[in-house]
């Protein structure tokens, strides 16, 4: 059986470590659960770092 998630972060152009942290734990956590994960963030701007070397995910703005 297939599982994906849809996954509302909020904005991804805050910046600090809280938010980092926070949206990095919440999609390792997802992708170990799913076979893919569709982001759905508020803002247009995408931190790179925060999706890099990540294949299950997909991110929608």
């Amino acid at each position: 059986m297939k599982l994906g998630l849809l996954v509302p972060v909020g904005r991804t152009d805050k910046f600090g470590y809280q938010y980092d942290n926070f949206t990095k734990l919440i999609l390792s956590n997802h992708e170990k659960f799913a076979d893919r994960v569709v982001i759905v963030a508020s803002s247009r701007y995408v931190k790179n770092e925060l999706f890099e070397n990540r294949h299950k995910v997909e991110y929608i703005s």
